[in-house]
């Protein structure tokens, strides 16, 4: 005859409102499967764990339900009253659950990691933006050089290369890449603020030969730099050799050098930086396999040229260089295995289909008041 549990005032099977625990679940688990077979052993075979555990969450549920479910004898198991009403909504939830599963269909697969390779470039506010429009999906980014990083490229260890170029150096590859050029612009001289340069519009590498200087440490930069110097006419003399921002500062502030910069480099650091004609022409690429979608070249293309446009939108002598040059920021496919309006490489994509960042032309940035 089937008793109430003795440990248990009598209820029902659980009370109204009465949370299901994380216990809960594991015990009624077990005991649909003591339903279906009728057996301890099975049961405990079937799940894969030891059969003290089987008797153990039993005796928990029948204490948490108040009601004896199982009567176990030393020749059979059977399910009382209380068990058999269990049991029996148990299977409805479970046949309920497997078809709500079913009618959803598979689970989307999570985006893969986007691996960016990144040069010269605000790393946090790209990778940021990106990351939003990844599908939810993750970006990994690391930093590198134009050649290794259009070379992980092309091999598939890396997605996209993001980053300057300088075509008077190294023609960008076509081999094995598509690349978009998503602006031109060429290097800013850093100077302190007491510096004839910081009082100045503008600066000529040709009238800066007695300075001493930071080089870049990368050598597609290094190059660029001294390729510059030699056909401006100028013996540069090195204080340092660095690629770090802070330390470009720190050297710059302190009135030891001046340097050769992206423009948007010194922003953090509130280093006056100008125009210096005759100084490398640099290009930011954005490059992919060729199976690749254009539409990720372009996400990556956008994203880059976006936080760009934040900087110039924020420095005035910035926004007034793109404002007077506003053809620089025109997204164009690199073809001909160079970049840049100074490497004269063929340019697809200018004239009145050109996209300018967040959907504004730079020539609306005419000065300020």
């Amino acid at each position: 005859m089937e008793r109430p549990h003795p440990s248990a005032e009598p209820s029902g099977l659980l009370a109204p409102g009465t949370p299901v625990t994380h216990q809960d679940w594991a015990s009624l688990r077990i005991f649909l499967e003591i339903a279906r077979e009728l057996s301890f052993t099975r049961a405990a075979e079937r799940l894969c764990v030891s059969q003290p555990t089987v008797s153990r969450q039993i005796a928990q549920l029948e204490r948490r339900c108040a009601r004896q479910l199982v009567v176990r004898t030393s020749r059979s198991v059977r399910l009382t009253a209380a068990g058999l009403e269990l049991a029996g909504r148990l299977s409805a939830a479970m046949q309920a659950i497997e078809a709500t599963l079913a009618s959803a269909g598979p689970v989307p697969a999570r985006s893969p990691a986007l691996r960016l390779g990144l040069f010269q470039v605000p790393q946090v506010a790209l990778t940021g933006h990106l990351a939003e429009q990844h599908r939810g999906g993750e970006c990994r980014w690391e930093a590198t050089s134009p050649e290794l990083g259009a070379r992980r490229v092309a091999a598939g260890e890396l997605d996209v290369y993001c980053g300057v170029w300088c075509a008077d150096v190294v023609p960008v590859p076509d081999d094995g890449l598509r690349c978009l050029s998503v602006l031109t612009v060429p290097m800013w001289v850093a100077a302190s603020a007491n510096h004839p340069v910081a009082r100045a519009s503008g600066a000529d590498l040709a009238d800066l030969g007695d300075e001493h200087w930071v080089s870049p440490a990368d050598r597609h930069l290094r190059e660029a730099f001294h390729l510059a110097c030699e056909r401006a006419g100028v013996r540069p003399r090195i204080r340092a050799v660095t690629d770090d921002t802070a330390e470009i500062a720190a050297v710059v502030r302190a009135d030891l050098a001046i340097a050769l910069v992206t423009p948007w480099a010194t922003r953090p650091a509130s280093l006056p930086a100008r125009p210096c004609s005759n100084a490398p022409e640099l290009t930011l690429v954005v490059a992919t396999r060729p199976a690749a979608p254009p539409s990720l070249r372009r996400a990556v293309a956008e994203a880059a040229r976006g936080s760009l446009w934040r900087s110039a939108v924020d420095d005035r002598g910035l926004r007034d260089w793109f404002a007077d040059h506003p053809r620089r920021w025109t997204m164009s496919e690199v073809t001909g295995g160079s970049a840049g309006h100074a490497a004269g490489g063929e340019r697809r994509g200018e004239g009145a289909d050109a996209v300018h960042a967040d959907g504004v032309d730079p020539g609306q940035l005419a000065h300020p008041a």
